[in-house]
């Protein structure tokens, strides 16, 4: 985390408050996944690992567990419709997820310098929505903000502080195995 010292003062209460509301609401996040829900995300790699699906198919068996993960998760973030903070920040994607969304979109990769670089806005950003949404990449399915809002999502700010983050070790575990396949 780099030092808050750029911070005003009434950002630093707001920081600490910020932290206070994430710490608890992913506490109650975690509080209130169902045990077979936990055990999905639990056994996502091993199954993964065991099965004879093609990577694509495991990719999309990945994705739909994030989906019912992320259906949970959405009571207790403030990410919404309309924000898009996060997609203005670079996004690594491996060659597996690129796939991924040819096949889901049609739409073909781009040898751009946004989509080479990993600058500036995200490619699949139209009017401060996703317009692959269905078919976003991992790090985009990860991210979620635990804070009362979005005020730290911003892309001036967002490296200055550090808030909860929950870790789903099953779903990180799966993607490592995915891009090695």
């Amino acid at each position: 985390m780099k030092p808050s010292t750029s911070l005003t003062k009434k950002e630093t209460v707001k920081l600490k408050q910020d932290r206070r509301q994430a710490k608890r609401r992913i506490n109650q996040m975690t509080k209130t996944l169902s045990e077979v829900l936990a055990d999905k995300e639990e056994n996502i790699p091993r199954e993964l690992m065991s099965s004879d699906d093609t990577p694509l198919a495991k990719l999309r068996r990945l994705y739909d567990l994030f989906d019912e993960l992320g259906e949970h998760v959405a009571d207790f973030t403030s990410c919404g419709a309309g924000c898009a903070d996060c997609c203005r920040m670079p996004v690594s994607v491996s060659e597996l997820e690129i796939e991924y969304i040819e096949t889901e979109t049609g739409i073909k990769r781009s040898l751009s310098p946004i989509a080479r670089e990993g600058i500036g806005d995200c490619p699949f950003l139209k009017e401060h929505r996703c317009s692959i949404y269905h078919a976003r990449p991992f790090l985009c399915r990860r991210h979620a903000v635990y804070s009362g809002d979005n005020y730290w999502c911003d892309p001036d700010r967002c490296n200055e502080v550090e808030l909860g983050m929950v870790g789903f070790s099953g779903m990180d575990a799966a993607m490592g195995y995915l891009r090695t396949t």
